[in-house]
């Protein structure tokens, strides 16, 4: 299964649900992995603000495969996030997340949490931070 993508308009969130049946550790097919990234890239371009929410909750599966890593390294760098906030992940998925955000130079701008709804506050913290500097 593909990871769903969906636009959160009252905090200008992009937000990603991997589904369960998903695997980090599944080889890359060219074709659907270049139209997930064009959708995402479309809604990130829908905000003011470059956030992506990762919701990995339902992911059973917490290997990734050196092609898959190399995949979303490359993929990370495209997206130019401003923030990232990933939630519901394992302690060993969270270890395998901190790597490949390292990778990106995104480790400063991403935050690991238990719900949506914290993460959906720390994007609105961060908004309102980013307007009283302004």
């Amino acid at each position: 299964m593909k990871p769903e993508l969906s636009f959160n308009d009252e905090y200008g969130v992009t937000i990603m649900r991997i589904p369960k049946d998903t695997g980090f550790s599944d080889k890359i097919d060219e074709k659907e992995s270049g139209e997930f990234i064009v959708g995402l890239l479309e809604l990130l371009d829908r905000g003011e603000h470059r956030y992506l929410l990762c919701n990995v909750s339902g992911s059973a599966n917490s290997r990734s495969s050196k092609e898959m890593r190399r995949w979303i390294t490359k993929q990370g760098e495209r997206m130019r996030l401003e923030k990232t906030a990933v939630v519901g992940a394992s302690s060993v998925m969270r270890m395998i997340a901190k790597v490949m955000v390292a990778a990106i130079g995104q480790s400063e701008k991403t935050r690991f949490f238990k719900t949506e709804g914290e993460a959906l506050r720390w994007f609105a913290l961060s908004m309102v931070e980013t307007e009283i500097r302004k």
